[in-house]
């Protein structure tokens, strides 16, 4: 009896305190009360513990559901952020390429509705270049026609009605000399008579023939100078000429395009 009463070693309480939960590993008969009443008390509260285990675990697992639907959402927030970036960076390159091909493409068109309008300005100047030389070359003939005499006196007046001036010299190409010394008298005669009708009186102008001569190329007519040269009037064919297209450019051009708007 005394053997069943003598308490057990500390080694063997901590087993048995260890292994509560088989009550066939454990006699309490065999222990001391205080044995047996930390037995029972251990045996009473492990429901308690158990359940308060469970509900921790129970309470990390939701909260580690918590911290994996978080993070999923914010990963999900942040990818479709990102998303959203990038395909906002790529429509705004898409946009700037597209603003960039539209803009060359009307560059080139420009370019190109240049080029052509030059191209046609350019041949169009070579055509009055053109048309210019072939009726410079007709000029020619004019000075063996029978008109020529005419022509030289009325270019001489309107010359000395231009110049205004009353010691005239006329200049002329050297193998027209001869017809300027001969219808020179006739044409200040004109012009005196022109004169009086225009002005009421008359003028005493003196008008004679120059030394120096005109080049061949002015085709006919004549130059009159005044004060040694230095006031000029220039009424060759050719001069005439220039001026005339040069005012009749746009009529010329009418004739010549006459579907050109420009």
């Amino acid at each position: 009896s005394k053997s069943l009463t003598k308490p057990l070693p500390a080694r063997s309480l901590s087993l048995a305190g260890d292994s509560l939960s088989d009550s066939s590993s454990v006699c309490l008969r065999c222990t001391s009360p205080r044995v047996r009443l930390r037995v029972l008390v251990k045996m009473a509260a492990e429901p308690q513990i158990r359940q308060m285990v469970n509900f921790i675990y129970a309470e990390a697992h939701e909260k580690a559901n918590e911290i994996r639907i978080q993070t999923e959402n914010a990963f999900n927030r942040d990818k479709l952020t990102m998303v959203q970036n990038e395909r906002k960076k790529i429509n705004e390159e898409y946009l700037r390429k597209e603003k960039q091909q539209i803009v060359q493409q009307r560059v080139d068109r420009s370019r190109q509705v240049g080029d052509l309008r030059l191209g046609r300005m350019q041949e169009r100047e070579q055509q009055l270049t053109q048309l210019r030389e072939e009726t410079m070359g007709r000029l020619g003939s004019i000075s063996s026609s029978g008109q020529y005499e005419k022509i030289m006196t009325a270019l001489i007046i309107q010359g000395m009605m231009k110049i205004g001036e009353d010691d005239v010299q006329i200049l002329c190409r050297q193998q027209d000399t001869d017809l300027v010394r001969r219808i020179k008298d006739k044409a200040l005669s004109e012009f005196n008579a022109k004169v009086q009708e225009r002005y009421g009186k008359s003028r005493n102008v003196t008008l004679s023939v120059g030394d120096m001569h005109l080049d061949d190329g002015c085709q006919g007519g004549v130059v009159l100078t005044a004060y040694d040269g230095r006031i000029r009037c220039d009424n060759t064919l050719a001069t005439r000429l220039n001026l005339a297209l040069e005012e009749l450019l746009p009529q010329v051009r009418t004739i010549l395009y006459p579907n050109s708007k420009c």
